[in-house]
């Protein structure tokens, strides 16, 4: 139900009742059963209340759910004695590895459009997806507001900063990026969360000495 959407994904309090009082109106029957069983937990999955936590845009476990289906896909039965599930465990760990180091030396091959003094001090301590997957695009939309700006001779902006995607995914959101290219600032290392980083033992270290 689109309704049960909007709910979910509300990020003010006020908004969130508005939407719980509509949503009760239309549907009265459901009221009792929901305020037993969803409303005292809205704290785990009403986004006004997530938001608070870095959960790095991840709302599913199909991730935990393919990694369990790629062991029991190298297992291949239930019948095989404790060496041979060693065995089996131990040739799925080395080709995880392997495929591990195979996207590390992947993340050292810095597209071009990473390239540039903004992006010079992560390169190569800062994963490529999130550089070019959510930086990058707001890099743009930054660039594109200064401009815009500059047209109407107004200062840039891109509208109220709530915070809330900073937290969330552990990174500069659009609007420190335009704060960065009106200062003539540059992206660090230490505004990436620690798991972004290549190397977290280095992002641990870099946190301790600041």
């Amino acid at each position: 139900m689109i309704e049960w959407y909007e709910i979910c994904s509300t990020d003010g309090l006020d908004t969130f009742n508005s939407l719980v009082k509509v949503f009760h109106q239309k549907y009265p029957f459901l009221k009792a059963y929901f305020e037993k069983e969803w409303w005292p937990f809205k704290e785990r999955f009403i986004a006004y209340y997530t938001n608070k936590y870095t959960y790095f845009g991840e709302l599913t476990t199909s991730r935990i759910e393919g990694s369990h289906s790629v062991i029991k896909g190298w297992l291949n039965t239930s019948q095989c004695n404790l060496y041979e599930l060693y065995l089996r465990t131990k040739l799925c760990w080395d080709t995880q590895q392997n495929e591990y180091r195979w996207q590390m030396a992947r993340s050292l091959s810095i597209p071009q459009l990473l390239s540039g003094e903004f992006f010079g001090s992560v390169r190569c301590i800062i994963h490529i997806y999130p550089l070019q997957e959510y930086i990058y695009k707001h890099l743009q939309e930054a660039k594109q507001a200064i401009n815009e700006a500059k047209k109407k001779n107004q200062e840039p902006s891109l509208g109220i900063c709530k915070g809330n995607f900073t937290i969330i995914f552990g990174m500069p959101c659009k609007h420190q990026i335009l704060h960065l290219l009106t200062t003539q600032g540059v992206l660090l290392p230490k505004d990436f969360h620690q798991h972004w980083w290549i190397d977290r033992s280095c992002s641990r270290s870099c946190t301790t000495s600041a």
